[in-house]
C-alpha cells in the first residue's frame, strides 16, 4: 500500500510522520493505531509490519525525528546571525517534531524500552552542538556543548509550553550575550551559495 505521497514503500515514513504529528499535537496518551494509520494514509496493518509493537514504533519515530533535525540545517545555523531568530524559525517549522521529542524523553523514565532512543537523541544533539559551537569559534569541550544546549533546549521547552515569543527571545538573547565569553576565535564567515 502506498503512504501519503503515493509511493510504495513510503508507508513506513508516513508513519513515523503521523506519529510525531500525533503525539506532538496532543500528548503520548492519544496516540492509536487507528489515528496514526488515518493520518499516514495506510492501512493500520502496516504499523504492525514495519514495527512489530508500540514501543518499537515510537523508539523508531523518535530516532526519525532527531535523524530528520540533524539533516536540517538547524544546528549549523544556530551561530549565524542572530540566536533568537535561528531557533524560533526552527520552532515555528517544526512545533509537532520538537514537541514529540519532549514527549519522548519525558516518556523514557516510564518505559524502559524509549531510554536507549532518548540517550541517542540526546547524544547526538550534544555532539553537533559542540560542532557548531566550534565552527562558531567557540571553546566547546563536550561541557560546554552539553550546557549550551541544555539552556537552548529548555527555552524550546518553555516557549512550546508556557513562555511567549518575546519572553523565549529575551532569553535566548541572553544567552546570545554570554556565549562571547567562551569565544577563541572569529567565526567563520557564513557560505554564500
Amino acid at each position: 500500500m502506498a503512504g501519503r505521497n503515493g509511493v510504495y514503500g513510503a508507508g513506513r515514513e508516513a508513519l513515523l510522520d503521523a506519529v510525531i504529528e500525533v503525539v506532538g499535537r496532543d500528548g503520548l496518551k492519544s496516540l492509536s493505531y487507528r489515528k496514526v494509520a488515518e493520518i499516514a494514509g495506510v492501512d493500520n496493518t502496516l504499523i504492525s509490519h514495519h514495527f512489530g509493537s508500540k514501543a518499537a514504533l515510537l523508539e523508531a519515530a523518535m530516532d526519525y525525528a532527531s535523524r530528520r533535525t540533524l539533516e536540517s540545517a538547524e544546528f549549523d545555523r544556530i551561530f549565524q546571525g542572530a540566536i533568537a531568530e535561528n531557533i524560533l524559525s526552527e520552532v515555528r517549522e517544526s512545533p509537532e517534531r520538537q514537541a514529540f521529542q519532549f514527549e519522548m524523553v519525558l516518556a523514557s523514565r516510564t518505559m524502559p524500552a524509549l531510554r536507549p532512543a532518548a540517550e541517542r537523541l540526546y547524544t547526538a544533539y550534544v555532539q553537533r552542538m559542540q560542532a557548531a559551537l566550534v565552527t562558531a569559534g567557540y571553546e566547546a569541550d563536550e561541557a560546554v556543548a552539553r550546557l549550551v544546549f541544555a539552556a537552548l533546549d529548555g527555552l524550546v521547552f518553555q516557549h512550546l509550553t508556557i513562555a511567549t515569543e518575546d519572553q523565549t527571545r529575551s532569553a535566548l538573547d541572553q544567552v546570545e550575550r554570554l556565549l562571547p565569553l567562551r569565544r577563541t576565535v572569529p567565526p567563520v564567515p557564513e557560505r554564500t551559495p
